[in-house]
Parts: structure tokens; C-alpha cells; sequence
């Protein structure tokens, strides 16, 4: 008889033990081209940055985000973003 030991440990996952893959976890999925992220869930705001400017970014330290978002904008009021934008 098979019992099933819960103390026991194993690094095997049995692919038949992953859930369905449906079309709301499709929908959830992180999407690559390669190493790059294409897209990030239902509702991203990931813009998709280049590994590069990701690291550059990051390596500054602090509030990365902000400064990110800061800068941006500095650059959207220069170009005059089309109307009906958002």
C-alpha cells in the first residue's frame, strides 16, 4: 500500500499536479520575447524597459520610480503629448 509520508521531502514536482491552465490564468500570465517582458498581466504599467535602462535605473538607488516618473514627465511636457492621450 502507497502512503503518502508528509514529512517527507522531494524536489519532483509531477507535471499532473499543476492546476488547468485556463483562460483567466492565460490572461494573468507574464508574456517574454526572449528575456525581455512584453507584457505583465491583465493591468500593467510595466512600460518595458530594456534590461539596460532597468539596471541603470535600479543601480541609482533610492526611489528609482520616482525619479523614473519625474523625469518622464519633464520629458512629455518638452515633446507636448498628442491630445486625447489618456
Amino acid at each position: 500500500m502507497n502512503v503518502n509520508n508528509a514529512n517527507s521531502e522531494s524536489n519532483w514536482t509531477d507535471p499532473d499536479d499543476a492546476p488547468e491552465f485556463t483562460n483567466t490564468l492565460f490572461d494573468k500570465a507574464d508574456w517574454y520575447e526572449g528575456d525581455r517582458l512584453i507584457r505583465s498581466g491583465p493591468l500593467s504599467t510595466n512600460p518595458g524597459l530594456d534590461l539596460d535602462v532597468f539596471v541603470a535605473l535600479q543601480s541609482r538607488g533610492g526611489d528609482w520610480r520616482t525619479q523614473m516618473n519625474n523625469a518622464l514627465r519633464e520629458w512629455l511636457s518638452i515633446v507636448q503629448p498628442k491630445p486625447n492621450a489618456f
